[in-house]
This record gives C-alpha cells, structure tokens and sequence, in this order.
C-alpha cells in the first residue's frame, strides 16, 4: 500500500477511523469495477516471517498495524462481504512450508473463523524448491483443509536452488538431473 493511502492532505497519519473510511471506498471501487471476479484475496501477507519473534503479524513499517491494530484483517474481510456478499474471500501468503510460518496463518485463520468473520479460503505462494518434501506439501495442504477453506496454489514455482544459498553464481547452467527433479515435483503437486 503506498504511503499516501495512510495519511491526511497535512502529510499527518489518518486515525483508524479515517483509514477504514479510505479503504472502504477503496475496496468498493475496485470490487464493483471489477464485479466479475469472484474470487478476491482480501488480505495479503500479513503475516510475520521472523521465527525470532513471539509476534504473529507483520508490524516492522506496517501503518495498518501501527493505525489499526491487529483488528484490521478482520475488518477488511467485513468490508469485502458486505461490498460484495456473493464473493469468496481469501487470505493469501507465502512461506507456509515453515513450521513456526505456518502456524501463525493457521492460528490466525482460526480465529477468524471461529468469528464468523466471512473467509472461504487460503492462498498459497508456492515458491518451493526440488529440495522440498512432498509430505510436507500434502502435509500443509491437509492441515490447511482441517479449517473447511477453500485452498488455492495463487503460485507456483520450483527453484532449483537450495533456500537462502547465497553461493550463486551468474554462470550457473541448468541441468538434466535439476530438470528431471524439478518435472517430476511439478508432476507430483
């Protein structure tokens, strides 16, 4: 979101009051000039990557966090629906592989439905490696079902290289046993 959408003509923040009003109207342009689509991932990222941290959101440089609270995801699926009531609603995130990650989204989703707020679904950025199990996948996936969410792959990808290798070097050439690797995940989830 940029910076603009959080603050007044004064360059001062927006009180929460003032932030939900701009993303309302925001919210209904969007989905009533696009009304065709029927599927909208409402909430994207919002989750916290650091295993460090006890904290379940993102909050470094997160003005819907420091304005809003951690109430603002609910409350951007409360706005959807009543905008759009016969759409489905997802939360969309990457890096669900990751116990601590993955926990926190489930958790989160949880609540939610517990509730009532109107959620249909999780999306998954599958940005994978060769490396990456399958059970793991299925495992995910399976937990993920336990909620009675509609779940989506809104990404795919399958790098070759090992996660977080910073030894890669500009010359690198892919090659038949990467490729075979790589076709035969692809072939599996």
């Amino acid at each position: 979101t940029p910076s603009w959408f959080f603050t007044d003509a004064k360059n001062r923040n927006l009180t929460k009051e003032g932030l939900y009003s701009r993303q309302f109207n925001y919210m209904k342009r969007v989905m009533n000039h696009f009304d065709y689509i029927k599927v909208w991932d409402v909430v994207n990222e919002a989750i916290t990557d650091n295993n460090n941290s006890n904290q379940i959101f993102r909050t470094k440089n997160s003005k819907w966090i420091e304005i809003c609270g951690e109430e603002f995801i609910e409350k951007a699926f409360i706005m959807a629906h009543s905008i759009g009531p016969d759409k489905k609603l997802f939360y969309n995130d990457y890096n669900l592989l990751n116990k601590k990650k993955q926990d926190r989204v489930f958790q989160m989703l949880k609540n939610l439905i517990d509730k009532g707020v109107p959620i249909h679904g999780v999306g998954i950025q599958a940005h994978w490696t060769i490396y990456d199990s399958i059970s793991d996948i299925e495992n995910l996936i399976m937990r993920f079902s336990t909620l009675n969410l509609e779940i989506h792959i809104t990404e795919l990808d399958l790098s070759v290289f090992k996660k977080n290798d910073k030894s890669l070097k500009s010359e690198y050439v892919f090659n038949g046993s990467e490729e075979e690797k790589q076709a035969k995940l692809y072939g599996k989830i």
